[in-house]
């Protein structure tokens, strides 16, 4: 959700100055360093690609004529129109155990995402070089999805850990017709494996 909201109210090209706050955010970091300016565009890759919580603080921060308040209202709204009704988010990252949500409402998030198609090609991505500004700090990305090379049909996929859920992750798949198929795997011990499991069944068990 925090990706979708910075496309519809943030402009990629966008410098942003990184804070003490957004470093020091909990959770899986991106390795941003305080005053480094960086494009929005690149923070949503390092956001996406790494599960960076200190990439989600900066953009967060960042939303023209607002605040973390703001963006976390917006958030909540968009999950009201979208009809995810047992979902609240209370910050930008999804590490708070406050934020709640179940896989009917974010197999519905996953489809409103195919309408920003730049969500999937970042998602697609195997690795790549990122840089600040000035071109002097470089981020090299991995892709944190195990899948994306060993399951041919993989289209993308978002990881997400806590301690109170364990391992979930939202997953695009290519069905034999070319449909696309929703994943949503939820408190898992292994969250690739199950996301394979599920992947592989449903190509078995159904004929296309």
């Amino acid at each position: 959700m925090t990706a979708l909201m910075v496309l519809e109210n943030m402009d990629l090209n966008q410098e942003v100055i990184i804070s003490k706050k957004a470093v020091e955010a909990y959770g899986d970091l991106g390795g941003l360093k305080i005053d480094e300016k960086i494009s929005v565009k690149n923070l949503l890759y390092i956001m996406l690609l790494e599960s960076s919580n200190d990439a989600a603080t900066a953009l967060a921060e960042n939303l023209p004529n607002g605040n973390l308040d703001n963006f976390i209202n917006l958030m909540n709204q968009k999950a009201n129109e979208l009809g995810m009704e047992n979902t609240r988010f209370i910050d930008s990252t999804g590490y708070d155990p406050s934020n709640v949500s179940t896989a009917l409402d974010l197999a519905k998030l996953i489809k409103y995402s195919l309408s920003k198609p730049l969500v999937w090609d970042i998602l697609k991505t195997p690795v790549i070089d990122l840089f600040s500004v000035d071109e002097k700090i470089n981020h090299h990305l991995v892709n944190n999805n195990q899948l994306l090379n060993r399951l041919p049909e993989m289209i993308g996929g978002k990881t997400g850990y806590t301690e109170e859920a364990n391992e979930c992750m939202l997953s695009l798949i290519r069905a034999p017709d070319k449909t696309n198929l929703v994943i949503v795997v939820l408190g898992a011990k292994d969250r690739f494996l199950e996301t394979e499991k599920l992947a592989n069944w449903a190509k078995e068990a159904y004929i296309w």
